[in-house]
């Protein structure tokens, strides 16, 4: 085996020794750069066994820490420097500083404390919105029946109490719906009036008591027939007739055709069938003051339509009357 020319075992080369330095270069050394440029105090001298080679300062034993004379970091790096206040408790973190601390609160000025629970706080009145005069129009013409009206009102007064400051809507409701019930029943007469017109009254004359209440034209009487009312005017176009047995206000005592081929006038022919009436009635015995003639003769528009009957009934003027008086 070879042997290197650094060892006589083969091993490394022999690192020759540093030099020693000398004390100007030791004392630079030691030197901080942060404080004045003084020297410091020469290390003791290590003991047996410790430290570096004879004239070098041994290390310390925290290589990190500051030269003497110069604030090294503390544990806490957001402290405030030496000799500021802290934030909080003089010497604790957290404290508004004195001036602050010392300051009197606006509640504390006021002279007041911690809220009770539930207490409440003060608020101006505010002023209660005006009642919408159309609204109320809307319910006033429900109630009277007239529909189509309180349906526009109330249809309006939503619209006025929903955007401006008005109230209430549910008084505008009111009205819209008793509009609309209204309007209902206004149709539903309509509906039935024209069906009563589209039929018309009976044409068909029955002698005798009716069956059953029924309308007919009063050119369609017949002997027998009991009237439930009389007409106040002076022309007639139906009469409703009613069972004998019901309260009645005239009764059908007989029918005959006008005995002239040429029509002489309404009133005359009146007068022709009143002298005529008052016979019947006298004849069948009714009293005068219980009883009046009826008659019922064609008018010229009914004579030029080819109408000739007229009928005599008995009256009665005690009022409504049951029973058949033939």
């Amino acid at each position: 085996m070879s042997r290197h020319a650094g060892g006589e075992d083969g091993g490394l080369p022999e690192i020759p020794k540093a030099p020693d330095a000398s004390p100007e270069e030791a004392a630079r050394r030691r030197r901080s750069p942060y404080s004045a440029r003084t020297e410091r105090a020469a290390p003791a001298p290590a003991g047996p066994g410790q430290g570096g080679p004879p004239g070098v300062a041994s290390p310390t034993a925290e290589p990190w820490a500051p030269p003497p004379g110069v604030a090294g970091p503390t544990a806490e790096p957001w402290a405030p420097p030496p000799g500021q206040q802290a934030w909080g408790v003089p010497g604790a973190a957290g404290t508004p500083p004195a001036s602050i601390a010392s300051a009197p609160s606006a509640s504390s000025e006021a002279g007041s404390t911690t809220l009770a629970a539930g207490a409440g706080l003060a608020i101006p009145a505010i002023e209660r919105a005006p009642l919408d005069a159309v609204s109320v129009a809307a319910v006033a013409t429900g109630a009277i029946g007239l529909g189509p009206v309180a349906v526009v009102l109330g249809a309006l007064g939503l619209r006025r109490t929903t955007r401006q400051w008005r109230r209430s809507p549910a008084i505008a409701g009111v009205g819209l719906g008793l509009g609309i019930l209204g309007t209902l029943g206004w149709v539903g007469l309509g509906v039935a009036a024209g069906l009563g017109a589209f039929s018309g009254p009976d044409l068909t004359a029955t002698p005798g008591d009716v069956a059953a209440p029924r309308t007919v034209h009063a050119s369609a009487l017949a002997a027998g027939n009991c009237v439930e009312t009389v007409p106040p005017q002076q022309e007639v176009g139906e009469l409703h007739l009613v069972p004998c047995a019901e309260p009645h206000l005239a009764q059908v005592l007989a029918v005959t055709d006008y005995p002239s081929d040429t029509y002489p006038g309404q009133d005359p022919a009146l007068e022709t069938a009143t002298e005529w009436c008052s016979g019947i009635l006298a004849e069948h015995g009714f009293a005068a003051d219980s009883f009046l003639a009826w008659p019922i003769v064609p008018t010229p528009a009914a004579w030029d339509e080819g109408v000739r009957a007229m009928s005599c009934s008995a009256r009665s003027t005690l009022g409504q009357i049951t029973g058949d008086l033939s």
